[in-house]
């Protein structure tokens, strides 16, 4: 992998990088947590519960908090990027030095987003696999209810392009920002590549908050590590991972296209986007061994 730069390689005890790690860890859920806190116990006083009994208040504040989620966790990413540039604007070092915002070759950038396709595959199927497990098929089945409740609330109010922003662009960046800048580059100064890139790998799979996520996170957060690492910037990374989520909506391609899911086209339609996440990961691959 790259040398260290000689803004990230003095040495600090691993006492104080992972001090500094759980603590931008805990600002970014504290940031999540109190926000979504304080927007909700707001909607229940203005929803009110005269006449109204446990289970149909609870339900009337999903209604009303559901279809402001996205909205509510920019509001939260919004926090947690001010603090942290707060943070350091007193500091010796610049805020692009210590999160890894750097600049990077164009062909890493490249290099990345196909990384992210062929990564979804891979993903993609590896889960079909571990359903296998009753605990990771359980935990999928509780994730994918809920999101289906928020997605469904979200699209009938019209807001559905909170959900492609917050998804693509808004929680690849802020998560690679804390977890492949900030984490791992305090990491890496206490105890070297590798186990700075777990350590990220790990607190990023850690926050998704379920086991589903958190198996496949932690494979991405190593891939996500190694790129960060070899690039010595978080832009490539930040690439691969919106590449990886976007993918999600290439995927559901023929669903956009109004097509029903057992018809030929459809099924043609999403075989060919597989196809081409595996080219493309091929690809990736290759080009990483020249970066």
């Amino acid at each position: 992998m790259n040398q260290m730069t000689t803004e990230t390689n003095g040495y600090q005890p691993i006492w104080k990088a992972l001090l500094k790690s759980l603590g931008f860890i805990l600002l970014f859920e504290a940031s999540q947590f109190l926000l979504s806190f304080a927007v909700q116990l707001a909607m229940a006083f203005r929803i009110g519960g005269a006449g109204l009994s446990a289970e149909e208040a609870l339900k009337a504040l999903e209604d009303a908090y559901y279809p402001h989620v996205y909205e509510v966790m920019f509001g939260a990413m919004a926090i947690f990027l001010f603090c942290t540039a707060l943070f350091y604007l007193f500091r010796p070092r610049r805020v692009a030095s210590a999160t890894g915002l750097k600049k990077c070759r164009p062909l890493a950038l490249v290099t990345a987003v196909l990384l992210g396709f062929g990564a979804f595959f891979f993903v993609t199927w590896l889960m079909e696999l571990l359903n296998l497990v009753p605990l990771v098929r359980d935990s999928a089945e509780a994730y994918s209810e809920q999101m289906e409740q928020v997605d469904t609330a979200v699209a009938n109010s019209g807001l559905s392009w909170t959900n492609v922003l917050y998804t693509v662009l808004g929680a690849p960046f802020v998560e690679e920002v804390l977890f492949r800048g900030l984490v791992l580059r305090q990491m890496r100064r206490a105890c070297g590549d590798w186990v700075a890139i777990v350590f990220a790998a790990a607190g990023f799979a850690f926050v998704h908050g379920n086991l589903f996520q958190g198996v496949f996170t932690l494979l991405l957060g190593v891939l996500l590590g190694y790129l960060a690492v070899k690039t010595d910037s978080v832009w490539p990374a930040f690439f691969l991972h919106a590449a990886f989520n976007g993918s999600n909506y290439l995927v559901a391609l023929w669903q956009y296209a109004g097509l029903e899911a057992d018809s030929p086209l459809a099924t043609w339609l999403f075989w060919g986007v597989m196809i081409f996440f595996v080219a493309a990961g091929a690809v990736g691959g290759a080009l990483l061994v020249k970066l």
